[in-house]
């Protein structure tokens, strides 16, 4: 199976294959999710844990992750019709490292 880049855009890598054995053309999309994960603990770290006022920077959401949680979903995850999932998503442990404020949204 040979693996073709077709685009390379903000550290999003996108590749082609075809897969032989089910006969069927394969779209990949991946990123290196560390740089911004750092940025993210870093910001964490340095934010004002106060709520006051009307916004906040709470996290900060790899494009690849954005594109999971879309197929996920079905759907865009930042309409407004899906704004409690999404902070769902954000107030989850297994999504943590994506804060970049504490407390609940």
């Amino acid at each position: 199976m040979k693996k073709r880049l077709l685009d390379l855009d903000d550290g999003v890598a996108t590749f082609h294959y075809f897969d032989e054995a089910t006969k069927k053309t394969i779209i990949q999309t991946s990123q290196d999710v560390e740089p911004l994960l750092d940025i993210n603990q870093r910001k964490l770290n340095d934010s004002d844990k106060s709520w006051k006022g009307d916004f906040h920077h709470v996290a900060s959401i790899p494009v690849i992750v954005w594109e999971q949680w879309w197929h996920e979903l079905g759907s865009n995850p930042g309409l407004k019709e899906n704004r409690q999932w999404l902070a769902a998503k954000l107030n989850s442990k297994d999504w943590c490292k994506l804060r970049t404020k504490e407390g609940r949204i």
